[in-house]
């Protein structure tokens, strides 16, 4: 009777070790939102995409990814603030690009006139919306989550603006 317990309870401490590691692996960010960081770099964007549930095709080798969303093509590049001297990458740019419609050049430059968040241009028959976060001086990865996230939201109505204008 006591093998069979001691089996049991071997039996149930396996299972509740593994249900508690799987739970703590997915609790735990692949990223400290609290860690501050003055260059990006494939294991700090990997981890915030993943904390932010983005499935997104990374560059090969490099910090860069895309995707889709909502009908628009996204894009974080990683960049260099001196392109004449490889460095770390100390700057993020998302662009966001969609099928321009009938938008004029006025409510383009009326649109940029009264942005502050970003730009918005007319290219190869797609509006393309970028905005940048520059790194240097440090940023906390929860800054960088808040900047990629409220981009999203930024470029889905952007479009939907432009959309009604058109």
């Amino acid at each position: 009777m006591q093998n069979i317990m001691r089996q049991i309870l071997v039996i149930a401490c396996l299972i509740f070790a593994l249900m508690g590691s799987s739970f703590a692996a997915s609790s735990i960010p692949a990223v400290q939102d609290s860690k501050i960081v003055s260059a990006s770099d494939i294991p700090l964007m990997v981890g915030i995409m993943k904390d932010l549930r983005i499935e997104a095709e990374q560059v090969e080798g490099e910090p860069d990814f895309s995707w889709t969303q909502n009908d628009m093509d996204l894009t974080l590049t990683s960049l260099w603030s001196n392109p004449e001297a490889e460095g770390p990458y100390d700057e993020l740019m998302l662009s966001a690009r969609w099928a321009a419609g009938d938008v004029s050049e006025e409510s383009l430059s009326n649109w940029n006139a009264a942005s502050r968040w970003g730009r918005l241009y007319l290219a190869e028959g797609e509006l393309v919306f970028e905005s940048d976060l520059h790194l240097m001086g440090g940023v906390t990865v929860k800054s960088i989550k808040g900047f990629i996230t409220r981009f999203m939201e930024r470029a889905e109505a952007t479009r939907e603006e432009m959309e009604a204008q058109g």
